[in-house]
């Protein structure tokens, strides 16, 4: 159960380090459903491609629609297996990748993911999580510093037996005067376990965090950009206007950077938001002669 929905999953691992394909099938559900995890043809909602060349495999497209599905597809190119061992093959034209994919779904993004991580982040290996758009609050937090590879990650860029702590500057505690960071070493994993631990109340009246001006602002643009991506499908101006609704779709970006300067983002997305679906809701007038 995550966040009070009911997920199953069912994971074709491959062998990835030797040029396998890794996929997931994901089913989220309300209520407890006895259902088997695979996904059958033409029940994906939303078909995430973090690579282009294993998302347009035939066997994977095949649980697409082209009424219903949303295709979210990563362009950054990752060398197959047979491309490393054969420097014959390349990369299919981008223009293939996107036909193969346009094709299957109702609706398709694409996005080079890396480039995007190295740009935000400074580091390409956030790419998957970017595309999953994941939600990083004082749980989420909690649990990335608890990722039993960081240390040995830390350990072989900087030697066995490296020491290092964590520079934070919880909101809770900037909203009660403390104008600087704390430094949480090895010390600190109980208390990041306890927190971890409490994403189960996420969203909920116990959710302490959730009180906070910005929490709100943030779970609240969950449900608004939701409501205006329906909104700008349902216009008349969806078939004529493509391009705004591929910037209404791409408006999150905006909403960067922590307190006051998140805040004056949102500001500025939702004025830009208002903007696009005015556009898109205008009435269509036929041109004639």
């Amino acid at each position: 159960m995550v966040d009070g929905k009911q997920v199953r999953t069912l994971d074709q691992t491959g062998l990835a380090q030797k040029g396998g394909a890794v996929v997931s099938d994901v089913k989220v559900t309300s209520a407890v459903v006895e259902q088997a995890p695979k996904l059958a043809d033409a029940e994906c909602d939303l078909y995430l491609a973090c690579d282009a060349l294993v998302g347009t495999d035939a066997q994977y497209l095949a649980a697409a629609d082209p009424h219903r599905t949303v295709a979210v597809v990563s362009t950054t190119e990752a060398p197959t297996g047979k491309m490393i061992i054969d420097t014959t093959v390349s990369f299919p034209e981008q223009s293939s990748v996107r036909a193969a994919v346009d094709g299957a779904s109702a609706h398709a993004f694409y996005v080079d993911a890396r480039r995007l991580a190295e740009d935000l982040f400074g580091d390409d290996q956030y790419a998957n999580i970017l595309l999953l758009g994941a939600y990083k609050d004082e749980y989420e937090v909690a649990r990335l510093h608890l990722d039993e590879d960081l240390e040995t990650e830390i350990e072989a860029q900087f030697g066995e037996g490296s020491r290092f702590a964590f520079q934070l500057h919880p909101p809770v505690l900037r909203a009660l005067g403390m104008k600087r960071k704390i430094s949480l070493g090895p010390r600190s994993r109980p208390a990041l376990r306890v927190l971890r631990s409490m994403r189960k109340v996420r969203g909920t009246r116990l959710d302490i965090f959730g009180y906070a001006g910005v929490r709100r602002v943030e779970r609240a643009l969950v449900e608004e950009y939701r409501d205006a991506v329906l909104r700008a499908l349902d216009t008349e101006g969806f078939h004529s206007g493509p391009d705004t609704v591929v910037e209404l779709a791409a408006l999150p970006d905006m909403v960067r950077g922590y307190e006051h300067i998140k805040l004056a983002n949102v500001a500025a997305y939702r004025a830009r938001q208002a903007e696009l679906l005015a556009q898109l809701e205008r009435p269509v007038v036929a041109a004639g002669r």
